[in-house]
């Protein structure tokens, strides 16, 4: 059975990698644009295009990497104490 740690960070991948090929999509839409095989929509320019291509490709780079930041915050680590148990997270009820 796989962890949800490594399911989530597959799933990050996988959205970077969407992102990445977007990005690529817009580059290539660009690039004919400028060459004059194709006519840009009449409120976007080609520099949006290669803009938002280089964006999206950049993001998904970082979203492919796993982006540590966002499984750390989805799937914190365990609290070690100085015996090296692991820490109650959650707090005691003062009443108790």
């Amino acid at each position: 059975m796989i962890e949800p740690r490594m399911l989530f960070r597959i799933v990050i991948a996988s959205f970077g990698l969407a992102n990445f090929l977007a990005g690529i999509l817009y580059l290539f839409d660009s690039a004919t644009f400028v060459i004059g095989l194709a006519e840009p929509s009449q409120h976007l320019t080609t520099q949006w295009y290669a803009v938002r291509g280089v964006f999206k490709m950049l993001m998904g780079f970082l979203l492919m990497g796993g982006m540590p930041q966002f499984i750390r915050l989805a799937f914190p680590e365990p609290l070690e104490s100085n015996d090296g148990e692991a820490l109650e997270t959650t707090p005691k009820n003062p009443s108790d």
